[in-house]
This record gives structure tokens, C-alpha cells and sequence, in this order.
């Protein structure tokens, strides 16, 4: 999960194919392709990562 919100996130999906719908309470939802996408070509080297011991909100 990449959080841009306390609550919501970009994060794969692998569970529904039902893009282009409302389908979260407000996270978007990525095929597992594109949110590898993101990951390999938006967060470089020395990008500071923040890991949570429990899930926010």
C-alpha cells in the first residue's frame, strides 16, 4: 500500500478485474501490473519508505 491518506492508499488488487467502477471507500485500486509499475518506474533510489507496525486508520 502507498498511502496518500490516512485512510486511503494505491495499492494492487488481484481479487476483482471490475476497473473504471466504484469498488472501494475510497483507495484506488490498481491491477498487481500497474501498481509494479508505479513502484519500479515513481520510487527511485534513496526514497524515504515508511513501514507501520499496524495498519493506519
Amino acid at each position: 500500500h502507498m498511502y496518500f491518506n490516512w485512510r486511503e492508499a494505491l495499492h494492487g488488487v488481484y481479487w476483482h478485474d471490475n476497473f473504471g467502477y466504484y469498488w472501494s471507500h475510497g483507495c484506488v485500486n490498481l491491477t498487481v501490473s500497474d501498481a509494479k509499475w508505479l513502484w519500479d518506474n515513481w520510487v527511485t533510489l534513496n526514497t524515504r519508505v515508511y513501514v507501520y507496525d499496524e495498519k493506519p486508520g
